[in-house]
């Protein structure tokens, strides 16, 4: 059933962040109950009437987080007077709508590991504890994390324990949980380190459904308690899914996979709010190049290798490009002509990363308004997975493609900024947790030499070098974060968040790479050096300018190439 709030028609209370050049951070001030429903009337007012810069605007607790184009005339300022005027606009509203959901929950034994340790923290039985986390009414405060996990607000206090020491590695989907001052419901299996109370039914992230997500910020959540056959009953009903299979012609088989190869395209706008990653390729400029050069449409389903690229085996004859760090045997960024039995190796990335298109592009699954392959939800590409050996791959439009009656390599094109092999200058903003940093610290932040990891992944770029002290930064409520924030985790060693990262980081974000840089995140290669330099918002949009124009000449290049052959 729908409830409603009153909204106070008070405007003085909005606080503006930038975070990084593509995003804005808005903070309600207020009591309590009347900041959670501003920000979602807020929310409300914002996406009914978008500016066209506008990608995503999204809530978490008492922040609202808009998401723009970085190379709109609205940017940073011009955002901040149009969220002021959509403010404007809630005067007098009487009401905003939440939606209230009962969810079961099964509170066997076998389903809650953590239950006896909870009851013991609060001094309760066990069956006393059940009893008041289910009888509670909780209200979702955020969705992040992972797609569909919504952090529910309203735990009694005596239920409130702190989460595990040790994370588990594979908590199972649809088990109730408990952390600090919240409880959720795990939409997927992932690793997990809350304490387990209880297992719901109920697919609560479904990428096919209308919505994805069962929960949405500002709802109402209530749980019932069923017994086990009643579990079974509802679980069975609930794990139907339907799919949407790719379609197309074969045209390439993988023999070997490589270390991650996945198909991507440039992610998806407007899927924050269910917290789903925006995703997409990491170096977005060399997608862009792999596709120009096969004449397909900038945003085509191409293949991103990772490290160690996969080697292919032709099954029809047809023509692809390879862009990025593609090995030198091949010379650089181009576009070759396969025919039937040839084998396309790409095992000797010279770069992190390199992209392979194919005319008409890839076929692959769209889910939620992009194909690109989604490791964390399961979703996109080929099955939400990596390319396995023995793995066809199909060509999107074959029309498209058997309009190129030309059998002959074109030539190199470059990428615009490459990864340096020393040191890689990466140009940074002043993040929201800034000022928690004194001077001395953050002068040895932007100092420093750090060196990637080899723990990173397309979440993140993790950096190994001198801990910055996060002592005095604190670790509060989850807010909205965004590819290029970096954070500092409580070991102090900086971690640049990318393409797949998290929509909700509780780490202090002391600083964001500029958008002109992030397609330089996917070139760096493990054990490669890393150093930061602050930029002003000016400077950020000189560099940003610089690129595209450069990346505009690249492409003319290749349309000038593609014209002639």
């Amino acid at each position: 059933m729908p409830s409603q709030t009153p909204l106070s028609a008070d405007t003085s209370d909005l606080r503006f962040e930038l975070l990084g050049d593509a995003a804005l951070l808005v903070h309600i001030g207020g009591e309590t109950g009347e900041r959670r429903s501003l920000a979602a009337a807020l929310v409300e007012a914002c996406r009914d009437q978008p500016l066209r810069s506008i990608c995503d605007v999204v809530q978490a607790f008492d922040v609202v987080a808009v998401f723009f184009d970085p190379g709109a005339a609205e940017q940073g300022g011009g955002v901040e007077s149009w969220v002021r005027g959509r403010r404007a606009t809630l005067n007098g509203a009487p009401r905003v709508t939440s939606r209230t959901h009962t969810l079961p929950v099964c509170y066997d034994r076998e389903f809650a590991p953590d239950l006896a340790a909870l009851a013991a923290h609060a001094g309760l039985s066990e069956e006393e504890t059940v009893r008041r986390h289910s009888g509670a009414e909780y209200t979702v405060g955020a969705v992040g994390f992972t797609p569909g996990f919504g952090y529910l607000e309203g735990l009694p206090a005596e239920l409130q324990m702190p989460r595990r020491d040790t994370p588990r590695t594979r908590v199972p989907a649809g088990a109730v949980a408990v952390g600090g001052t919240y409880t959720a419901v795990y939409p997927n299996e992932s690793p997990g380190g809350w304490n387990l109370v209880g297992r719901c039914p109920l697919r609560m992230f479904d990428p096919l459904g209308q919505p994805p997500a069962v929960l949405q910020a500002g709802d109402r959540v209530k749980f019932e308690r069923i017994d086990r056959d009643r579990f079974e009953q509802l679980e069975e009903h609930s794990r139907s899914l339907g799919s949407n299979a790719p379609d197309g012609t074969p045209v390439l088989r993988v023999v070997s996979p490589g270390v991650q190869s996945t198909l991507q395209d440039l992610g998806r706008r407007g899927v924050r709010r269910w917290g789903v990653a925006v995703g997409g390729a990491v170096d977005t400029a060399a997608l862009r190049i792999a596709n120009a050069l096969v004449g397909n449409p900038a945003g085509a389903v191409a293949m991103e290798a990772t490290l160690v690229g996969p080697v292919l085996e032709c099954l029809a004859d047809c023509e692809v490009s390879v862009a990025g760090g593609v090995p030198e045997a091949i010379g650089g960024s181009r576009r070759l002509s396969l025919s039937v039995g040839d084998r396309l190796d790409l095992r000797g990335l010279t770069g992190g990363r390199a992209y392979l298109a194919v005319q008409g592009g890839f076929a692959a699954s769209t889910v939620l308004g992009g194909a690109g392959t989604d490791l964390q939800a399961g979703f996109g590409g080929l099955g939400g997975r990596m390319l396995r050996a023995g793995d066809s791959l199909h060509q999107a439009n074959a029309t498209a493609a058997q309009r190129a009656d030309s059998r002959r390599d074109s030539g190199q094109f470059f990428v615009g900024r490459e990864a340096d092999p020393d040191v890689t200058v990466l140009r940074i903003l002043p993040g929201p947790h800034r000022n928690a940093v004194d001077p001395t610290q953050w002068e040895a932040f932007i100092s420093t030499v750090y060196e990637v990891s080899s723990e990173s992944s397309r979440m993140g770029i993790r950096l190994r070098g001198p801990s910055l002290a996060s002592g005095g930064m604190g670790y509060g409520a989850s807010f909205p974060v965004c590819p290029g924030a970096i954070q500092i985790p409580p070991d102090g060693r900086p971690i640049v968040l990318s393409a797949d990262c998290q929509t909700l980081g509780g780490y202090p974000v002391v600083a964001c790479v500029i958008a002109a840089d992030l397609p330089v995140l996917g070139r760096l290669r493990p054990a490669a050096g890393v150093q930061f330099t602050e930029v002003t918002m000016e400077q950020a949009g000189c560099y940003r300018l610089a690129a595209q124009r450069e990346l505009s000449t690249t492409l003319a290049g290749v349309a000038l190439a593609n014209r002639d052959l």
